[in-house]
This record gives C-alpha cells, sequence and structure tokens, in this order.
C-alpha cells in the first residue's frame, strides 16, 4: 500500500496526528511460552517493542555511533549505496544478509568477515569489531521471536513447501530459521541549506519517505538514533548523548495516522511486513490471529550538518527454496529474475531501501573457510565425515587432490534444489538423478480403484476414520480391546514402499514429525542410502525414533530394541494397496490413552525403494479411542506443479481374465529364535493376492 507523499505530509502535519504507545515485552518475557501480548499487538497494530534484552543497547551503541563516520570515511571498502529523497534527505547504506546455517552472516565490507585481514580507516575498523556481536545479537532475539509466534499462532498446516513437496517450512519459526534476513544500516542527513533559496517546505509540508508497508515477513529494527557529530567532522562526539528520533509514524487499522513514541526502552521493534497477508495468513483460520502489515512513513526535520539519523533493519524472507505459488517459481529464483531483469526500483523496500539492490547482494553469498554453502545455507565442514569416517576439511581434500563440493549421499552434485546434501570431498560431476522406483510402479489406477472398498473395510474393526483428502486415500480402522490394548489397521491406497503410524514428538521440527516415534513397516532389507532397500532381503516391522536433526532416513534407519512388544503384520495386495495391521498398548514405551484422546501421525510411500519422501501421503490426527471421533488437524503438505491425470477407467478394468485378482489372502505367523520372519516352502508358495510380514516389534 501506498500513500503520494503530499497527502501524507498533509495528515501528518495536522495536529490530529495522535501519539501511540506500542506495546513493550520484556525479553525474559518473550523467552516464556506465557501470555498472549505478542499475537494481540501484531493482530491489532502489526508492531511491537522487545526491551531489556541483555547487552543489546551498549552493543548498539558502540556500532550504530560508529556508522556514519565510517560511511563517509572508508567508503570504497563498503558495500554501501546512497540515494536522495525528494525533500532533500540523503541516505547512505552499508548493506549485508544472513543465510541460514552456522557462519551464515555475510560481511559488510567488500575484503570479507575476519576483521584481522581487513585494511580498514580507525573508525571502520572500530565500526566492524563491535557490529558483529551486535548482528549476533538480533539474530538470538529474531529467533526467540519466531519460536514465540509460532507457539502462539499454532498454525496446524505447512505454510510452505519446495516446489517438489519434498521439504516444508511447517511453522513461522521454520520459515524464519531458514529464511533469508536481509540487513541494512541507515545514516540519514537532511541538512539545513545555507543558501537561503533552496530551503525545503517545513515538516507539515513534507514527508522523506511515502507510506508503506515492508517486503517479507517482518523487518526487526532499532529506531532511528540522533547521533551528534564533531564539528567540522563525520565523527560521532561522543561526549554529548544520543537521542532517539521521534519521526516514525504508523497508519492504524482505523486508516489514522499516529506518531510512534519510540524511547530508550525500544532496544528492538518488531513489524509486520506484506508477505505476512501473502503466505501467513491464508493459513491461518481464527480472524482474532491474522497479522496486521503495518503501513508506515517517516519524517526527517531539517538539521544542521552535526548530526546524523542512524537505524538498523533486518528483514525475514521466505526461505530460498520455498516455492511461491503466485510466481510459480522458488523464492530464490524470483530474487535472481529481480536482479537480472531489473525489477521496480521504486518500491521501498527493506527499511525503505531498493528491492533491486538487495537482490543483487544474494548473487556473492559466501561461507566461512570451514564451511560451505549447501543448500542455500553454510554447513560445517566439520559436521560432515569423508566417506572414509574422517571430518570433512578444505585442507583434507586437498590433500586427496578432490575438490570440497556439495553432494548427496549419491555422490551426484547440488542442483539448487530440495535434498539430502552435505559438505564433502568429492571430484564427482553427476548430476542429480531421481532414485529407482519400485519394480510395479506405477500401479494400475483403473484396476486398483476397484478393488479399493474391499481392502479398506471395516469388517472386524468397531471404529474407522477416512483420512482420504486431495492427494492420497488412506483410512484407519480400530478396535478398544481393553483399557490398554488398540486393534487397529492403517489402509493405504498404494504400493509397499514403506507405511508407518505413531506420535509426533512435541517439541520437533516439521509438526512434530522429527523426534517422533512410530512403527513402520518397510518392504525390504539390508538398507543403504546409496542403492535403498534390496527387496529380495526380508521386510519387517520395527519401531523407530525419527532423528530430531536429520528428516532423511539414513539419519534414523536403526530399528529400537526397547522391548514395546507389539507384533505388526503389513498386507499387500498385489500392485494395489497396503495396510499395516498391530495389537499392542504402545509404541517405543509410548502407551496409548486408550481411555481419552491422542495425537498420531501416519506417511506411506508408494514409489521409491529408497525409504524416501511421503508426497501427500500424510497427516496428523486427533482420535479419540472409545468413542470412535476422529478429526485431522495437519493436512499433508502440499505437491506443487500440474496434478496427475484422473485415469479413464470407462473401458473397464485393463485386467483380462487370466491375469484376474483372487481373494487369497495368506497369513504369516513364524519367526525364528533371533526374531526373524521365517518361512516355510508351503507357505512361500501361496503368496498369491496378499502378501504378509509379520515379526515381533521391538
Amino acid at each position: 500500500m501506498k500513500i503520494p507523499l503530499t497527502i501524507a505530509a498533509a495528515v501528518i502535519g495536522t495536529s490530529n496526528v495522535s501519539a501511540f504507545e506500542l506495546n513493550r515485552i520484556k525479553y525474559k518475557d518473550l523467552q516464556s511460552f506465557h501470555g498472549d501480548l505478542l499475537l494481540n499487538s501484531l493482530n491489532n497494530d502489526g508492531i511491537v517493542s522487545i526491551s531489556n534484552i541483555p547487552g543489546l543497547k551498549e552493543l548498539k551503541r558502540k556500532a550504530l555511533t560508529k556508522l556514519h563516520s565510517c560511511l563517509m570515511d572508508d567508503q570504497e571498502s563498503m558495500l554501501d549505496l546512497e540515494h536522495t529523497y525528494e525533500d532533500g534527505t540523503i541516505r547512505r547504506t552499508k548493506a549485508s544478509f544472513t543465510i541460514p546455517g552456522p557462519g551464515g552472516m555475510q560481511s559488510l565490507f567488500k575484503e570479507g568477515t575476519d576483521p584481522e585481514s581487513l585494511s580498514l580507516s580507525p573508525v571502520c575498523d572500530g565500526f566492524n569489531r563491535n557490529i558483529r556481536a551486535f548482528r549476533e545479537k538480533v539474530h538470538e532475539v529474531t529467533a526467540v521471536f519466531a519460536r514465540k509466534l509460532s507457539y502462539e499462532l499454532q498454525i496446524d498446516e505447512s505454510l510452505m513447501q519446495t516446489e517438489d513437496g519434498s521439504y516444508s517450512f511447517d511453522t513461522v519459526e521454520d520459515v524464519v530459521n531458514e529464511g533469508l534476513h536481509l540487513e541494512h544500516f541507515h545514516s540519514y542527513q537532511n541538512m539545513k541549506p545555507n543558501d537561503t533559496q533552496n530551503l525545503r517546505p517545513s515538516i507539515s509540508e513534507s514527508v522523506t519517505i511515502d507510506m508503506h508497508t515492508d517486503q517479507g515477513f517482518f523487518i526487526a529494527f532499532t529506531p532511528g538514533m540522533n547521533v551528534p557529530l564533531q564539528p567540522n567532522s563525520h565523527e560521532a562526539d561522543l561526549e554529548k548523548p544520543t537521542q532517539v528520533a521521534q519521526d516514525f509514524f504508523i497508519e492504524m487499522s482505523d486508516e489514522s495516522v499516529s506518531q510512534v513514541s519510540f524511547t530508550e526502552e525500544d532496544d528492538l521493534v518488531f513489524m509486520i511486513g506484506d508477505g505476512a497477508k501473502q503466505y501467513i495468513n491464508p493459513k491461518i483460520n481464527d480472524e482474532s490471529k491474522m497479522l496486521r502489515a503495518t503501513p508506515h512513513t517517516v519524517t526527517i526535520k531539517n538539521h544542521q550538518e552535526n548530526l546524523a539519523r542512524v537505524w538498523y533493519g533486518r528483514m525475514v524472507l521466505p526461505p530460498q527454496g520455498a516455492y511461491s505459488e503466485k510466481e510459480e517459481m522458488t523464492y530464490a529464483e524470483v530474487r535472481s529474475l529481480l536482479s537480472t531483469k531489473g525489477g521496480n526500483n521504486n518500491n521501498p523496500g527493506i527499511g525503505c531501501s531498493s528491492s533491486l539492490d538487495m537482490a543483487r547482494q544474494l548473487e556473492d553469498a559466501e561461507c566461512p573457510y570451514n564451511s560451505t554453502l549447501c543448500w542455500h545455507r553454510c554447513m560445517y565442514h566439520a559436521d560432515h565425515e569423508t566417506w572414509g569416517g574422517e571430518p570433512v576439511s578444505r585442507e583434507l581434500c586437498e590433500d586427496r587432490n578432490l575438490q570440497l563440493q556439495c553432494v548427496n549421499i549419491r555422490d551426484q552434485v547440488w542442483d539448487g534444489t530440495h535434498g539430502d546434501y552435505f559438505p564433502a570431498c568429492s571430484n564427482t560431476t553427476v548430476e542429480v538423478t531421481p532414485v529407482d522406483d519400485l519394480e510395479n510402479f506405477p500401479r494400475d489406477e483403473c484396476s486398483c480403484a476397484e478393488e479399493w472398498e474391499t481392502f479398506s473395510s471395516k469388517d472386524g474393526y468397531d471404529n474407522e476414520f477416512d483420512l482420504s483428502i486431495e492427494g492420497t486415500t488412506a483410512k484407519f480402522m480400530w478396535s478398544v480391546v481393553d483399557d490398554e490394548t488398540i486393534r487397529g489397521r492403517l489402509a493405504f491406497s498404494g504400493l509397499y514402499g514403506w507405511i508407518a503410524l505413531g506420535f509426533p514428538s512435541v517439541d520437533g521440527k516439521h509438526a512434530g514429525m522429527n523426534g517422533g516415534h512410530i512403527m513402520m513397516g518397510v518392504p525390504g532389507g539390508d538398507y543403504s542410502p546409496v542403492t535403498g532397500l534390496n527387496m529380495s532381503a526380508q521386510g519387517s516391522v520395527d519401531g523407530y525414533q525419527i532423528s530430531y536433526e536429520g528428516s532423511s532416513f539414513r539419519h534414523w534407519d536403526q530399528p529400537l530394541s526397547d522391548g514395546s512388544g507389539a507384533n505388526g503384520m503389513v498386507e499387500i495386495l498385489d500392485d494395489c494397496h497396503t495396510a499395516m495391521t498391530f495389537e499392542t498398548n504402545m509404541i517405543n514405551n509410548k502407551t496409548f490413552n486408550v481411555n481419552g484422546t491422542d495425537n498420531l501421525m501416519w506417511a506411506a510411500n508408494g514409489q521409491d525403494v529408497f525409504v524416501s519422501y511421503h508426497g501427500a501421503n500424510r497427516a496428523r490426527f486427533n482420535i479419540t479411542w472409545k468413542t470412535g471421533d476422529a478429526t485431522v488437524i495437519s493436512d499433508p503438505r502440499r505437491t506443487y506443479g500440474p496434478k496427475p491425470e484422473e485415469p479413464d477407467c470407462s473401458e473397464g478394468t485393463s485386467y483380462d481374465d487370466d491375469n484376474a485378482k483372487t481373494d487369497d489372502t495368506t497369513t504369516i505367523t513364524g519367526t525364528d529364535e533371533n526374531g526373524a520372519l521365517s518361512l516355510s516352502p508351503i507357505l512361500g508358495a501361496m503368496m498369491t493376492s496378499f502378501v504378509a510380514i509379520m515379526i515381533s516389534m521391538i
């Protein structure tokens, strides 16, 4: 939203402009999970202040008082920009950004990040040595803000996904922590001219920056600080106190304009941007939780040349790999397009800066010497190992005449898409290729549709809940055996790549998937992340805990042995459907709340042998065991791109009489002394239509 300069100036210049006292939350309260002042403030006003942040006030003073003098003193070494507004105000800028991962904070200087290796003027050296700690503290507070907001919003469905749907950013915390953070340090001067013929209009007739809402999800900023300068010098006069600038106006929800009364208490201010309307609010069902994007404007009064208004802002943008439905490309591609084609340079952007200038900075992203840019983030080498098990390092790669590259577990070079990538010593040039599909993929959709109703019948169970939504077909049936035990069956209309049911974690990423406890059936054995499952080896049903850190199966492929004692069985209708049945009182020592309600999650893969992505075949749901009530509380992440065509089944099944399916069912029950499945030759020969795999859950 924009209001023309003349209109905004007229509104601000009237006596009707009121003072706005923004809500202030102490940092220790932001760190707790009590109260709702944060969400109320962002819903009503779109802006809130965080106070009493340990150490930030002093860090801000040390860094920002040196900003203007450094900009003026050493412009050749700065990644700086300069812009003159219509009212004559000159804005000088130092710009940078932070990408996810350790060491993702990018330098403000062209020479790099190491203070000892930079040849800077004394004043810029002083600025540079203070600014890193300041940015790190803001980064810390921003992460706490995102965690608190995630908790208060409680959004059930994923906020963003990658283009292929293989990775989701489920919560506000995910979007912020995985997002791109643009950072700008501004110095403004609206100096009183010596030539009276060039006198500009008074504040009642002019504004510096017109009314607008910022790009991005939100912006974290320090209120403007007026820094006195030494006579005939660009350096700060530290003998004189700085003052909080009173020049920031916002448009209220009733379209009136108010001046925000900032004070020294306001360590860091968070203000919602236009991005919240685009990709956050559409996922919120409760109107009282909608986030308000705040239109704002700045008026900088004429002043003597021995004064500079300094300001810092950090804008949070979506993750690089997230997909924009509106633009039909990833946000990284949107920014690249903006950089190469110019974009709209009239958009004020971060802290009222040029969006084009911001986009161009991203092409020079660098990581520290001991880390590598991999999947849009900096990854420390020491957190990863070579194929021989040694910690990765540049020196080790060089000694072996290998390059340090971002690759996947199959030694394929990262192509900019989402996936399981990491730094490694490798000279590979192999491009990313799809993993191997199941032998019988794709299935015959027409024939399978006819079989589903019978396969998913409730017969033998007291309750059923249809988990089918767009993109997947599944059903859960259950009976309460006693006050402790559940007999259940999860039926999935898809091939048997894997199938799982279990408890999401309370604090894990991806809606509790990470850290979740599950029972899971896989159709083969001898799993390798390079080659997938050995489909000639025996399949199994086991208990697992999904890794808190890594979602890929290779991070948690060892089953648990905690004595759960549950029996699980997987039934497979040839080339069509899969079902996992069980009778137990627990999953991995986590007991069912048989007399109440449980929060469960299910997922399956019907395509490949790598125990990989579940696609739309996944959801979280609540279930009240004895009443039979159940509701989906988190829909599967969405897969973008063209939807698969509906099969034309008008000609009937594609199976002729010779290949018609039968209703024979085989039940396999034996295990050897090691707990492994034991098949007699007779039972093996009977596996015609159904294959049953049963072992003891451990």
